[in-house]
């Protein structure tokens, strides 16, 4: 998973309201006779509340809660050709010691946030969590 490194805005409406963004790859589905690969990515914030709840004493007492709102779902398209330049790219970069289907999802998640940071994406950078 990876996340702004800052708040940015995320409500297409009110522009003024920022959170930490948080992304994640869902799934990663090969299509050989297209030779591509397609990414399903999940975007939300987690957007902090207080509220008054029964503490069990009869007394109430302000808890902190988090709520959880999807920003959106993107699909990203990438060719093998692509795929296998940001696989050398990233073995180039990156130490990566994990083996058979570990590797290809640490690949996966490692892709995810160069692509972010190298094309800007919410005009801020990234990073792993």
């Amino acid at each position: 998973m990876i996340r702004t490194a800052e708040p940015v805005s995320y409500n297409l409406v009110d522009t003024s309201l920022k959170e930490i963004v948080y992304a994640k790859v869902i799934s990663a589905l090969r299509n050989d006779e297209n030779e591509t690969y397609t990414l399903n990515i999940k975007e939300w914030v987690e957007i902090p509340y207080t509220e008054n709840v029964p503490d069990g004493n009869g007394n109430m007492s302000l808890q902190q809660f988090v709520k959880i709102q999807e920003v959106r779902n993107i699909q990203r398209v990438m060719s093998f050709e692509n795929a296998d330049a940001l696989t050398n790219a990233l073995d180039q970069m990156f130490q990566i010691n994990e083996t058979g289907a570990a590797k290809r999802k640490k690949y996966t998640l490692l892709g995810h946030l160069i692509i972010n940071n190298q094309e800007n994406v919410r005009n801020v950078s990234w990073e792993l969590i």
